[in-house]
């Protein structure tokens, strides 16, 4: 059994001890992940192989007996259903919904496959599913996470999406507003008389490398000025904002509007439909500079239609 408390790691040629730390605390049994020992319980974190320091990064669980298992690219271990931490894209915690693991460890990975043969048999929680079965890839399904940790670097924000994701890029688009679990709490103001947040399924819209389809699959209508606290102190920076237009049926000149970013305008009579079509998505990007109070702030002007805004994307330089 794991005692919680104090690690040491040795170097398997001749038994030197690299590092030993006493009060270090823990929950076990713990993985060994390329140069990361990673913890187990409902706060897992890394820890440096080589130097015994803790890296930042962390993952989340919610209720649940096993514990974590580990593969390459996933962590699979019960979090409320059958959960899993994407270690490849690094963008949460997320789960299976309709069946639980056991208290068994049962999310086996191998070759490709994540096998889940049913050890529930005697349990009596109200899951849907109670078989076995195995999960292929399916890029075009829609991964939704939570609980990552995020880029000092770089802010991103997805309205009305159901939960985080990080982009190919690196960023971590965080929940606005957070429904889909744990996630970084973010300082922000939106302000219009009739706010609302639309969503559609990712495979409905026609995305692009620079401005992906999950991005654009749900956004904030009505809205006239957003104030976001980026957590820095100020400088310049690079603002990119995704715009995509949900309703299949809306033509050019339906919706209408300009933008502005710390005061000045930056599009004017800007037509989602007209640059992209109907469920396209379109990114924009600017150079700003952010004021000592961190503040970002975007005003959206209407000319004809509300105003949509799918996604903020902010990089520190």
């Amino acid at each position: 059994d794991e005692s919680g408390k104090g690690m040491m790691v040795l170097r398997g040629e001749d038994g030197k001890v690299l590092w030993f730390d006493a009060e270090i605390e823990y929950n076990g049994p713990c993985l060994l992940w390329r140069d990361k020992i990673l913890t187990n319980g409902t706060g897992g974190f890394a820890i440096d192989l080589f130097s015994g320091r803790k890296t930042g990064w962390q993952y989340a669980r919610t209720y649940g007996c096993n514990t974590a298992i580990g593969s390459e690219n996933l962590l699979t271990f019960r979090s409320g259903a059958a959960g899993f931490f994407d270690l490849a894209g690094d963008s949460g915690t997320g789960n299976f919904g309709g069946f639980k693991s056991s208290c068994t460890a049962n999310l086996i990975v191998a070759d490709g496959i994540l096998n889940a043969p049913d050890y529930t048999r005697t349990c009596v929680c109200a899951y849907q599913n109670q078989t076995s079965l195995a999960l292929i890839h399916m890029p075009e399904a829609e991964v939704w996470t939570n609980g990552a940790s995020s880029d000092s670097g770089r802010l991103g924000i997805n309205f009305g999406a159901p939960g985080d994701r990080r982009s190919s890029t690196g960023t971590l688009f965080l929940d606005y507003p957070v429904v889909g679990g744990a996630s970084p709490k973010l300082d922000i103001e939106v302000k219009g008389k009739k706010v609302v947040y639309v969503r559609k399924h990712a495979s409905l819209m026609k995305g692009s490398l620079a401005a992906p389809d999950w991005l654009g699959a749900s956004v904030l209508e009505g809205a006239e000025r957003l104030e976001i606290v980026t957590g820095h102190k100020g400088g310049a920076a690079k603002v990119r904002l995704y715009f995509s237009e949900l309703d299949e049926k809306t033509k050019k000149g339906k919706r209408v509007f300009d933008v502005f970013l710390q005061g000045k305008k930056v599009l004017s009579a800007f037509d989602i439909a007209k640059e992209v079509g109907p469920q396209g998505v379109v990114m924009e990007e600017f150079d700003v500079v952010i004021k000592s109070d961190g503040k970002l702030k975007i005003k959206l002007s209407s000319v004809k239609g509300e105003t949509a805004l799918a996604a903020v994307e902010v990089l520190w330089e």
